[in-house]
């Protein structure tokens, strides 16, 4: 009996024991389920999130941008949308993404945490580093959230071109261009801070600005198309015409002018010069106003203004050449000097105004000179013709210190209104004034007024129509000029002494800009100054310390690269490029003071690549420099202390910056080439010579410089010296690079 209870216990027992272990099994099926399902839901959330980014890399770079941009905001854009397609970032957290069915609960949510652009370059070898948050919740509701990091290949990082310096001279010259024979194009700029001497058959032309601090001595042509500047004096002789197309200041004189001087602009004369020669055929030509401020000397040539003339100092002149301006101002500031004007035919399209008197009787003296003015004249001295001059006025004249003397036939003829002041007025004339409308004469005439065969005074037409009123101590009588040979006294024209009033000035004198308060015509004061210490009238700096990856050229470099050690060539030049150039295609190499190199021996070929030669020592080019195979191969050429680069030219095109530091003196030997990038000689008290003939173009290439500070940043700065080219920086946008996006993952933190 109690066996059998036994065995009833016994199997009663077990089965409790299974019900309870069965319990236990399922329990924990289900709570392994439950964590398989989140994991699944995780991995499930980034591939899909992966999935959809690396479909559609054109909409995924737009999309991270959207996130880089909002990356200070405190509310960015970072949740991804995976219900619209392509997908989305948005602010706002949306709900779970269900990536199952039925009861299953299983869903996600994705976004991105941060994106690490560096330094990234978006190359094979780098790449975006980009961290992302899953929440994912299992069958059964229960969540998790994991972060993982990649590595995303196939998106670029484009970056900001490195800050680069404006080159502002095409040729910099700190010093003087004597005696050359080269003729030269320049495209850019020019600044020489001293003189310049060219002699024929050479030209200069320059389609930029020219800026010389000193004397411009030439005997060949000279052609600038921009504003000029020319510290002193200017002398143009033979077969060598000078021709501005903007405006010109000359702080100096005009020296010797035996050839043209032809300015489109304004031309500004502010200084004086020796007494040199003016040729009778030498024409000045100015399309705007001319002003010639403190010289006084004989202009023998023609003169044509299109604008106003000034002469400030006097106005002289002595052949019979035909002038013409638009308005002549003489002696705008008065003072004791006489105008000479002897044979000339000269033609005033609008006013004629002199402010001179003179000591030696006359403000103003017309020998035989033919003067027409179209609009009014006025004379603050004496006015005295002789020799057949005569001045003819379409205006009115006033005459303000009385006339001196008149010889010809009408010696005056004056269209408007007449006005006298007659102090020291003589009246025996050889000739007469020919009226054309009201005449006042103030102040008492020295001696007859006219004669009957020949009357000082005269009415060409209507003489009784003409009002004529004069000043006389009890009207004593004069001539009637209204009635030819008539002594009929005129009582009703007469007036007490001192009654005549003065008329205002019929002519004002303009104020033309003056040479210390310069606004914008024609240049700015700024413009103006000369002077090297301004930083507008500076090459760029450097900085050596920014050189890096130096290799000298000593006998062992040379011997390694295969080249030879002096009299080098372009293969040797080639051979040294291959042995030495850098993973990004350019080359620095230093000809120190210890290597062999002391001689080129390169004619007629030309460099491939892109190159930093910096010469620390004596070097004799003979103009056989290799020029550059294309506009991509840049060679720049840096002059340092202790180097020299004697008779340097190149025999056909050069690509880069040829910059000489210590001063240069000697000849430069080009072939008939062009310079595409500039040439400073930067060495103060610089002498630079040309050669023969030979035809050398350098035209300023900004993108030359932009090269040099991509490839060397900070190495040239601003001529200020306060920044220059900063090294290249991520543009803080990412664009796709390929077809297809990579992600590489890094690491899973849960």
């Amino acid at each position: 009996m109690f066996l059998m209870l036994g065995i009833v216990i016994f199997f009663t027992m077990l089965g409790f024991m299974g019900m309870q272990f069965s319990t236990r099994d399922s329990g924990i099926t289900g709570a392994v389920l439950d964590l398989r399902s989140r994991d699944v839901a995780t991995r499930s959330g980034m591939s899909l999130a992966l999935q959809v980014m690396s479909a559609n890399p054109a909409n995924t770079a737009t999309q991270l941008g959207k996130f880089i941009a909002d990356s200070s905001s405190a509310n960015p854009r970072q949740w991804l949308d995976f219900t619209t397609n392509p997908f989305s970032v948005s602010y706002v957290e949306p709900g779970w993404y269900a990536i199952s069915s039925g009861t299953d609960e299983s869903a996600i949510k994705v976004r991105i945490v941060s994106m690490d652009i560096g330094t990234a370059t978006g190359g094979p070898s780098d790449g975006v580093r980009l961290t992302m948050e899953c929440m994912a919740k299992g069958r059964n509701a229960d969540a998790i959230t994991v972060l993982s990091s990649f590595r995303v290949q196939g998106i670029q990082v484009p970056l900001v071109p490195a800050a680069s310096v404006t080159n502002n001279f095409a040729l910099y010259l700190d010093g003087s261009l004597a005696n050359s024979n080269m003729g030269a194009t320049v495209n850019g700029d020019v600044y020489i801070n001293g003189s310049t001497s060219l002699n024929g058959p050479a030209f200069f032309t320059v389609h930029g600005k020219l800026r010389v601090s000193g004397d411009f001595n030439t005997n060949a042509p000279l052609t600038v198309d921009s504003n000029a500047v020319i510290g002193g004096k200017i002398y143009t002789n033979g077969s060598a015409p000078m021709t501005f197309s903007k405006n010109v200041v000359v702080k100096g004189g005009i020296d010797v002018m035996n050839s043209n001087l032809t300015v489109a602009g304004n031309l500004d004369v502010q200084g004086v010069s020796s007494a040199g020669s003016w040729n009778s055929s030498a024409t000045l030509r100015v399309g705007g106003d001319f002003w010639y401020r403190s010289e006084c000397r004989y202009m023998n040539g023609p003169l044509r203004v299109g604008g106003k003339a000034f002469f400030d100092a006097c106005f002289k002149k002595n052949t019979s050449s035909t002038d013409s301006v638009g308005a002549l101002y003489v002696g705008r500031n008065g003072g004791a000097v006489s105008d000479t004007i002897q044979a000339a035919t000269i033609r005033i399209l609008g006013d004629f105004g002199n402010w001179h008197t003179s000591a030696f009787g006359e403000g103003i003296f017309m020998e035989g000179a033919q003067i027409t003015v179209g609009g009014n004249s006025y004379f603050e001295g004496p006015f005295f013709e002789r020799n057949n001059g005569r001045l003819t006025v379409a205006g009115s004249a006033q005459f303000r210190s009385g006339i001196k003397g008149l010889n010809n036939t009408p010696a005056v003829k004056v269209t408007g209104t007449t006005f006298l002041n007659a102090a020291d007025q003589h009246g025996n004339f050889n000739g007469w004034v020919e009226l054309g409308n009201d005449f006042s004469m103030k102040g008492s005439v020295n001696g007859d007024f006219g004669s009957t065969g020949a009357k000082a005074w005269r009415f060409s037409f209507g003489a009784t129509s003409k009002v004529w009123t004069y000043e006389s101590f009890g009207c004593l009588g004069f001539p009637d000029p209204r009635v030819l040979g008539a002594w009929t006294n005129n009582w009703t024209a007469c007036k007490p002494m001192g009654t005549i009033a003065t008329p205002a000035a019929n002519v004002v004198a303009p104020t033309p800009v003056q040479p210390t308060d310069y606004t914008v015509d024609p240049f700015t004061s700024k413009d103006l100054d000369l002077s090297q210490t301004r930083t507008w009238n500076q090459p760029q700096t450097s900085d050596f310390s920014k050189i890096t990856g130096i290799i000298d050229l000593t006998t062992d470099s040379l011997l390694a690269a295969g080249s030879a050690t002096n009299n080098l060539t372009v293969a040797d030049f080639q051979k040294i490029y291959t042995r030495f150039k850098r993973p990004d295609g350019w080359m620095v190499v230093r000809v120190g003071s210890t290597s062999p190199i002391s001689n080129l021996n390169a004619p007629g070929g030309t460099f491939t690549g892109k190159a930093v030669w910096i010469i620390e020592k004596s070097v004799s080019i003979n103009g056989n420099w290799p020029g550059s195979t294309s506009t991509s191969d840049i060679q720049f050429i840096w002059v340092r202390t202790g180097g020299a680069v004697n008779n340097f030219g190149t025999p056909t095109n050069f690509t880069g910056y040829i910059r000489v530091e210590p001063t240069f003196n000697g000849q430069m030997q080009w072939g008939t080439s062009t310079v595409n990038g500039a040439i400073h000689f930067i060495g103060g008290g610089s002498s630079v010579t040309g050669n023969g003939c030979n035809n050398l173009t350098v035209t300023n290439s900004q993108p030359v410089f932009d090269a040099i500070a991509t490839a060397f940043p900070q190495v040239l700065g601003d001529p200020a010296g306060t920044g220059g080219a900063s090294a290249a920086t991520s543009s803080r946008t990412v664009a796709a690079r390929q077809a297809v996006l990579q992600f590489i993952p890094v690491g899973e933190y849960r």
